[in-house]
């Protein structure tokens, strides 16, 4: 990090991507200061400098502001590499008013699934399906984090009741579903369940050959 660089009557030259060594520093000029998130997250920001001649023009701010939208495809690129300290890192990025986005939630819950934080999971994924009760991942995310904590009558009842609020439920909800009753030794319905998921997405089936939470059904003849 290299130190701010005072220079008369024009303000603060700021070199350094790092958001700890850097705050918000006095400007004066033509053009006013960039506004700056609460958090004095810096590195959310691009500056460029560009001086006049000597006698006229004083310093000016040029600057660009990254995006929530952006700053979540990075996570969830992050995440596709398990790099997970780095999606946390740049979850830290996002600005405060946009925190209690959805989408940015469930990029939370995403980390959380990874890291396997279920607990987080769950309290993450109780607001999100408050919010935005017909988006399936909160729900799923929600059902599994459950049943990853034993609570397997719990997750089938989540996820039952996000089955009614999804808008066109994948495949998936039957899936697991069918994990779940399976588990409770609820065969007939982990069968039918199981059938109906094979029968939209024939993929499924070479995944429950092998998924132990679908070992009492053995083989199912679907």
């Amino acid at each position: 990090m290299t130190r701010p660089e005072r220079r008369p009557s024009t303000g603060w030259l700021i070199y350094g991507k790092n958001p700890a060594a850097i705050r918000p520093l006095p400007y004066t000029g033509v053009s006013p200061a960039p506004p700056l998130d609460p958090k004095c997250n810096l590195l959310g920001y691009t500056f460029t400098f560009s001086h006049g001649s000597a006698s006229s023009s004083p310093l000016r701010w040029v600057f660009t502001v990254i995006s929530t939208r952006k700053h979540l495809d990075y996570v969830h690129g992050y995440l596709a590499l398990n790099l997970h300290a780095e999606a946390r890192a740049e979850l830290a990025l996002i600005r405060t008013a946009d925190l209690d986005q959805p989408a940015v939630l469930i990029a939370h819950i995403e980390l959380a699934m990874a890291t396997s934080a279920w607990s987080h999971v769950i309290a993450l994924a109780t607001r999100v399906t408050a919010a935005l009760p017909n988006a399936e991942r909160p729900w799923t995310a929600w059902a599994f984090a459950l049943r990853e904590k034993q609570l397997i009558s719990e997750a089938r009842d989540v996820l039952i009741r996000g089955e009614r609020a999804i808008t066109a439920p994948s495949p998936l909800v039957d899936y697991n579903l069918a994990c779940y009753h399976c588990l409770l030794g609820e065969l007939a319905e982990a069968r039918r369940r199981l059938k109906r998921a094979i029968t939209r997405e024939p993929e499924w089936k070479t995944e429950a050959a092998s998924d132990p939470d679908l070992a009492a059904l053995k083989s199912p003849k679907i």
